[in-house]
């Protein structure tokens, strides 16, 4: 495959920089909102609350570090202990399903996107630049 963009931007090659950039934009959202819907589900599974706490501080850390603010300090200590435990966990468990997609889409990349060499009607429009000795 061949790329004309080192003698200028060519069509090609700036629709692909759009589709390019479009694809990342696309995939960056789907993985926040599929991490984070994972993070938030770990932790609301997750976290142990004393029996102190108030019910709506499973909803997420920073409905239980608002808590805390409000109650004593030995129990303020427990709330945020099991809610940084249960955050660690979900946030762990998103880290690894990230690791093992980027690892799989490594695969797949080095399995099935190898560069192939250019056909001939490819070289005849796009042809080499002349190299400079020097």
């Amino acid at each position: 495959m061949r790329f004309c963009c080192l003698r200028g931007p060519c069509d090609h090659c700036v629709l692909g920089r759009f589709v390019l950039l479009d694809l990342r934009s696309l995939g960056s959202l789907a993985g926040i909102t599929i991490l984070g819907t994972i993070l938030t589900a770990v932790y609301t599974n997750t976290i142990h609350l004393p029996a102190t706490a108030p019910a709506r501080t499973a909803g997420s850390i920073d409905q239980a570090r608002a808590a805390a603010a409000h109650l004593p300090a030995g129990q303020a200590r427990t709330l945020l202990a099991a809610a940084a435990s249960a955050f660690d966990n979900g946030y762990t468990l998103a880290l690894a399903i990230t690791a093992i997609a980027l690892a799989a889409g490594s695969a797949f990349t080095y399995r099935y996107l190898k560069r192939q060499p250019a056909t001939p009607a490819e070289q005849a429009q796009h042809p080499e630049p002349a190299q400079h000795g020097g």
